[in-house]
C-alpha cells in the first residue's frame, strides 16, 4: 500500500514538473531578456518587411506596363490587345483593389510606437505580446501582396500574349 501511495506521489510529481516546463518562458522580466525576444521579432518583421518590398517592386512594374497600355488606348484610341482580354485585365484589376493596403501601414507604427512605451513603462510582458501582433500583422500583409501579386502576374500573362 506504501508502495502505491509512493508511485502515485512520485508519478504527481512528475505531472506537476512536466506541466511546468511544458509553459513557455515568454515572460522578460528584465530588459536586458526583452530585448533578445524583441531581437527575433525585429528580424521577424525586417525579413517580412524584405519580403513584401521585393513582391510590391515587382507588381509596380506590372503596373506600370498596365498603366502605359491605357495611356496608349486614351491617347490613340486603339488598343494593343484584344478587347475581351483588355476586359479581363480590367476586371482582374479591380480584384487587386481588395488586397491593397488601407490605414495598415500607420496602424502598425502605431502599434510599434504603443510597444516601446509599453517597453519603457517596465511591462516587457506586454511590449513582446504587441510585437507579436505586429508580426502577425505584417505577415497577413504578405499574404495580400502575394495575393495581390498572383493578380498581376495573371495580369502581365493575359498582356504578354496579346501584345
Amino acid at each position: 500500500m506504501k508502495t502505491l501511495k509512493k508511485c502515485m506521489q512520485a508519478m504527481g510529481l512528475a505531472a506537476a514538473l512536466g506541466a511546468c516546463l511544458s509553459v513557455p518562458a515568454f515572460a522578460a522580466e528584465t530588459q536586458e531578456e526583452f530585448r533578445e525576444e524583441a531581437g527575433t521579432l525585429y528580424e521577424q518583421m525586417q525579413e517580412l518587411n524584405a519580403q513584401i518590398d521585393t513582391l510590391r517592386q515587382k507588381n509596380n512594374e506590372i503596373s506600370q506596363n498596365y498603366r502605359e497600355i491605357g495611356k496608349a488606348y486614351r491617347e490613340g484610341g486603339t488598343l494593343p490587345a484584344d478587347e475581351e482580354v483588355w476586359d479581363a485585365v480590367k476586371e482582374i484589376r479591380r480584384e487587386i483593389s481588395q488586397y491593397q493596403s488601407s490605414k495598415e501601414d500607420s496602424t502598425v507604427k502605431a502599434m510599434r510606437a504603443e510597444a516601446k512605451t509599453t517597453a519603457d513603462s517596465g511591462d516587457y510582458d506586454g511590449a513582446l505580446e504587441i510585437m507579436g501582433e505586429v508580426v502577425q500583422s505584417k505577415q497577413a500583409r504578405l499574404e495580400n501582396v502575394q495575393a495581390a501579386n498572383a493578380l498581376w502576374l495573371e495580369i502581365e500573362g493575359l498582356l504578354s500574349n496579346t501584345l
